[in-house]
């Protein structure tokens, strides 16, 4: 079956004065913002640009073996496939952005594409698989906003500011959230610049901040998609309509992109997965039963565990780690057993995702000694 790295080699070559920009477009450059620019050029951050096919080969020429995420397969092979591609070659990446910083709870990154249809496409980096951008899509349960969600809304004001134009705004998984959020929170003038919204396998919000006004202002314009067996997209409130598509892989890691399936201009539809909507409702029963104290308490405490082991990515944790989540989690006081339960299988869920990924793309599995610090923008 059909996916993205496909589509570039059916697609890639029409420009998008006669195919106009599509769904899948906007998968591939949230795909895109997922990779470490600083590390094959430091100075790549403010308004430094390259054009998107010149990155791509940097990128695929660049040694990331000692990278948290190292180039998948598949990365490698959309990397190579990018500069051959005059629909995605000729765009422009500019404004690159990114935040790590352990203490201070945040893992923010965005970019700003500058396509020939003369969009702003701004793209919000997801979840990188490092622990504290984890720990920051569980913070999403509170009803306050996180670091990330106040990043990217003083990003897209910026980037406003400081351009001219239509704006798209892009994100997959946790970079989905961001966008709904810095479009829903924005100002007036800003949204209605914004035309479209393509928010991919997004996780949802707390309880309080789904009632924002902002998002009914918003919900024409948001295009948003979840794989047919969605465990990510499930996560906490959305009262925004999704469409479902068909993937190729399992479980959790049909959160990998490169598994959604696609044709012409459009992804392959599908339906819920039966399992998919008992998550949903388990996690929203779970969710809405909780206090907001109990559920800070209940997320602080399955992280401090986590990070107490020196993990710094979903696939440093080891068997001895997810023993003692369980633990906590079967003595926790605060908790009913079904909370418990449900629990045990997020932990089980993330767990097996990493390891799905690894199975399914062979993640690198060199690492050097001299790693580079994440530069701070």
């Amino acid at each position: 079956m059909a996916n993205i790295i496909d589509y570039l080699k059916w697609r890639g070559d029409v420009p998008l004065e006669i195919a106009p920009f599509n769904p899948v477009d906007g998968l591939i450059i949230a795909q895109f913002s997922y990779f470490p620019y600083e590390d094959v050029d430091s100075s790549f951050t403010g308004t430094a640009s390259y054009k998107l096919g010149d990155l791509s080969k940097k990128l695929y020429d660049a040694d990331l073996s000692y990278y948290s995420n190292s180039p998948r397969k598949s990365d490698l092979s959309f990397m190579s496939t990018l500069p051959k591609c005059p629909r995605f070659s000729e765009m422009i990446v500019s404004e690159y952005m990114n935040n790590v910083d352990i203490e201070e709870g945040i893992q923010f990154s965005a970019i700003t594409v500058f396509s020939e249809d003369n969009f702003i496409n701004v793209v919000f980096r997801g979840t990188d698989g490092s622990i504290i951008g984890w720990k920051e899509d569980f913070r999403l349960s509170y009803s306050e906003a996180i670091p990330a969600q106040i990043a990217a809304k003083n990003y897209l004001k910026r980037i406003a500011k400081t351009y001219k134009g239509p704006i798209r705004v892009i994100g997959h998984s946790k970079g989905g959230n961001l966008a709904l959020y810095a479009v829903a929170h924005s100002p007036k003038y800003i949204q209605k610049r914004v035309k479209i919204i393509y928010a991919n396998e997004a996780p949802g919000f707390s309880s309080t901040e789904i009632k924002y006004p902002g998002y009914n202002l918003i919900e024409d314009r948001v295009k948003f998609y979840v794989p047919n067996s969605s465990f990510i997209g499930m996560l906490l409130l959305n009262n925004m309509t999704y469409q479902v598509v068909k993937s190729d892989s399992f479980s959790v890691a049909q959160h990998n992109a490169y598994s959604w399936q696609v044709k012409k201009n459009d992804f392959v539809k599908s339906k819920l997965d039966r399992s998919s909507v008992l998550v949903k409702n388990a996690l929203e029963k779970c969710y809405l039963s909780l206090s907001e104290e109990d559920l800070k308490t209940s997320v602080e405490t399955l992280f401090d565990v986590i990070l107490s082991s020196k993990a710094e990515t979903l696939g440093d944790l080891t068997k001895g780690t997810i023993l003692k989540l369980f633990k906590m989690i079967s003595t926790s006081t605060r908790l009913d057993k079904e909370t418990k339960k449900i629990l045990r299988q997020v932990v089980l869920e993330l767990f097996s995702s990493t390891a799905s990924s690894i199975k399914e793309d062979g993640l690198f599995k060199k690492k050097k000694t001299d790693k580079p610090q994440l530069k701070q923008a």
